[in-house]
């Protein structure tokens, strides 16, 4: 009763994403709509969050009773992707569906609790982004780590997740006292460098060399996004770059391999 339950609030999570993408006129910015779900009792679960413990908020401290995580992913479409390719300044265009993405996906986690709320259970969401530690380089909320727990996909070697939609998008997620079920079938190796490393082209395509086949330096990847803010200031000064989310991973889940990444 209780999966059939959850499967069911997953799939009213879907509508809702999708009818937001459509009432808001910004359908051409996209491609689709992924939604995951996670148990907080698993041990995979668990294990994740006391590892980040030291940085990052416990579902928890967000909703006490929290029993679930729902994430939602939202992929960019081919022209909003292709914009920005080459280059080394991001492209207005991915900028702008940067900064539209994020009102939408706030809109969108106010409408999830509500739809929650109204069913009878405790929700509450944290923004897309805004709440970025400039001293740490890092979000006490991270969406992406979220959204590997969900089983929307896996970290690549640019620190981008990698679902079957590719990963060029932007996630938000939903912490609940509803109990969901864990459904990790999407949590495949999608990044081929980790797969057999015949592709470093995030390496290539990053304009500052903040990602090389051993690490990610943060530090000069915020750099870089701050200088691209300044660029678009009449847009919010969005910080972005995305020159690393537009290769190869970016749109084609065909690449998919299986492999016990997730396990």
């Amino acid at each position: 009763m209780v999966e059939r339950e959850g499967e069911g609030l997953l799939k009213l999570v879907e509508r809702e994403a999708k009818a937001a993408i459509s009432q808001s006129g910004l359908g051409l910015f996209y491609r689709g709509v992924l939604v995951g779900s996670c148990d907080l009792d698993r041990r995979y679960v668990k294990e994740a969050f006391a590892s980040v413990s030291d940085w990052h908020m416990s579902p928890e401290a967000i909703l006490p009773g929290a029993a679930s995580i729902i994430a939602i992913f939202v992929a960019f479409s081919e022209a909003v992707v292709s914009s920005n390719r080459g280059g080394m300044w991001s492209s207005r265009l991915w900028a702008e569906a940067y900064v539209r993405t994020n009102r939408l996906l706030a809109d969108l986690s106010g409408r999830i609790c509500g739809s929650l709320r109204r069913l009878g259970w405790a929700a509450r969401a944290l923004a897309p982004t805004g709440d970025f530690d400039e001293q740490r380089l890092a979000s006490s909320w991270s969406h992406k780590l979220v959204g590997s727990l969900c089983g929307l996909g896996v970290l690549g070697l640019h620190r981008m997740l990698i679902t079957p939609l590719g990963c060029a998008g932007r996630i938000t997620s939903v912490v609940t006292n509803a109990r969901l079920a864990t459904d990790r079938s999407s949590c495949e190796q999608r990044c081929d460098f980790f797969e057999d490393r015949s592709c470093v082209e995030c390496v290539q395509a990053c304009p500052v060399g903040a990602i090389t086949e051993e690490g990610f330096d943060a530090a000069v990847c915020y750099r870089r996004c701050l200088e691209n803010a300044a660029r678009f200031e009449d847009l919010g000064s969005p910080q972005v770059c995305g020159k690393c989310a537009v290769v190869r991973c970016a749109t084609l889940p065909s690449l998919a391999r299986h492999s016990d990444a997730c396990s």
